[in-house]
């Protein structure tokens, strides 16, 4: 299916073959809200699954083929293409803020509480590290994320902290966007900047 959000705070679903829109999501999960404003990324979980997140802090699972949201997580503050899910349950939240702006979420667990967080101190002559995108590497054992003045690459260890990965070269300007390959991954923004996985 095709999906669409924007600034109404509603999914849409398209048929592929016929481009009409066969269904809006916009209803909260019971006993739970719905998105209030923009959304600003929508991430696939499976094939009929997808999360949306946005401006009003929220962070939605849907399933393509009931009317209500599925779960409603609070927390993270999506400002581009900021969710990524590894293995249709684990998700990377990057948030536009200056706390806790990386959140790795399990969605087995419900999706309330993140099992990891990591807050990144803004660079020299910037106010805020707000990140803007974000992914993982194929084996799901890195990340990448990018934002102000930013681009990072991180390893997931069990238990343990995220740890940084310098990245090679040097790297200037702000990260917008975020492709990721086998053994690739492109940061665009300011500039374009190609890193590899470990």
């Amino acid at each position: 299916a095709l999906m669409t959000a924007g600034k109404d705070s509603k999914v849409r679903i398209y048929d592929p073959d016929t481009l009409k829109c066969t269904a809006v999501l916009s209803e909260g999960a019971i006993g739970a809200a719905s998105h209030t404003s923009r959304i600003q990324c929508l991430s696939a979980v499976s094939e009929n699954c997808v999360l949306s997140g946005g401006w009003d802090n929220l962070m939605c699972l849907w399933d393509i083929r009931a009317p209500k949201a599925v779960s409603t997580t609070y927390g993270p503050y999506i400002c581009g293409d900021a969710i990524a899910v590894h293995g249709g349950t684990t998700v990377l939240t990057c948030s536009a803020r200056n706390d806790k702006q990386i959140q790795l979420w399990d969605l087995r667990g419900g999706g309330a509480t993140p099992f990891i967080e990591k807050s990144i101190l803004p660079f020299e002559g910037t106010s805020v590290a707000s990140l803007y995108s974000g992914g993982f590497s194929p084996s799901g054992k890195e990340i990448v994320v990018g934002g102000v003045n930013l681009l990072q690459t991180y390893s997931i260890v069990p238990n343990a902290p995220l740890a940084e990965v310098p990245i090679q070269g040097s790297f200037s300007g702000s990260t917008f966007s975020i492709s990721r390959f086998d053994s690739k991954f492109l940061g665009c923004g300011t500039h374009c900047y190609f890193g590899s996985w470990l």
